[in-house]
C-alpha cells in the first residue's frame, strides 16, 4: 500500500473540509482521506455534547462504541484534558469479527478551539506503535483543520470566535470564508 505524503493529506483534507456542503461531510472527508492515503486501521471524527463525545463520522470497520463520557477510554480522556492520547500497544484478541485485525496501536487527538475541546479525532492502526511524533504532528494539523470548520459552521464555541483562525479569511462583512489562493485580492 502506498502512503500519501503529509502534504498531500493535508491538502486533501482541506480540499474535502471546505468544499462539504455541511459539517458533517466535511468530518466524512477528513476520515476518509486519513485512512485512504495513511492506511490507518479506522478513523473516527467525535464531537463534545455536553459530558460525552459523540461519533460524527467514521472511516473502516464499525467502532464498538460510538459515543465515549469524558474521561474515559482514550477518546474520551483526550475530550476531558484536551491532550493527545497515545496507545502504542493494545492488547486484548488479536482477530476481530469477520477475520479482520483488531486495531494494535491508537492515537486520540483533541480537537480545540482555543482552550476548548470541540471534539477528538481518533486514529487506530493494525500495527503496533504505529504513531510516533510525525503521524502525531498528521493528525494535529487535521485537528486544526477540523477544528477551524466547527468554527466556521457554528460561528463560535464556548466563547472561541472563527475570526483570526488560520486557513480562513475574513470578507468585508466580517464573516469567515475559504481562502482562495487563485483568487487575487481586489478589496478596495
Amino acid at each position: 500500500m502506498s502512503i500519501g505524503s503529509r502534504d498531500a493529506v493535508i491538502r486533501e483534507v482541506r480540499i474535502g473540509v471546505q468544499t462539504a456542503p455541511g459539517i458533517d461531510e466535511g468530518f466524512e472527508a477528513a476520515v476518509r482521506v486519513l485512512r485512504e492515503m495513511r492506511g490507518y486501521h479506522r478513523v473516527g471524527v467525535y464531537t463534545r455534547e455536553a459530558d460525552r463525545l459523540r461519533g460524527r463520522a467514521f472511516a473502516g470497520p464499525e467502532p464498538d462504541c460510538r459515543s465515549f463520557p469524558l474521561g474515559e477510554g482514550c477518546v474520551g480522556t483526550a475530550g476531558l484534558s484536551g491532550a493527545v492520547q497515545m496507545v502504542p500497544e493494545i492488547g486484548g484478541d488479536l482477530e476481530a469479527a469477520e477475520g479482520a485485525p483488531n486495531p494494535r496501536s491508537e492515537c486520540a487527538v483533541p480537537i480545540l478551539g482555543g482552550d476548548d475541546v470541540l471534539g477528538v479525532l481518533d486514529a487506530e492502526s493494525d500495527r503496533p506503535a504505529e504513531f510516533g511524533p510525525e503521524e502525531q504532528a498528521l493528525l494535529q494539523d487535521v485537528a486544526g483543520l477540523l477544528s477551524t470548520a466547527i468554527l466556521r459552521h457554528e460561528g463560535s464555541f464556548g466563547g472561541v470566535e472563527v475570526a483570526g483562525v488560520e486557513g480562513w479569511e475574513e470578507d468585508e462583512e466580517g464573516d469567515a470564508e475559504p481562502e482562495d489562493e487563485d483568487e487575487d485580492d481586489d478589496a478596495e
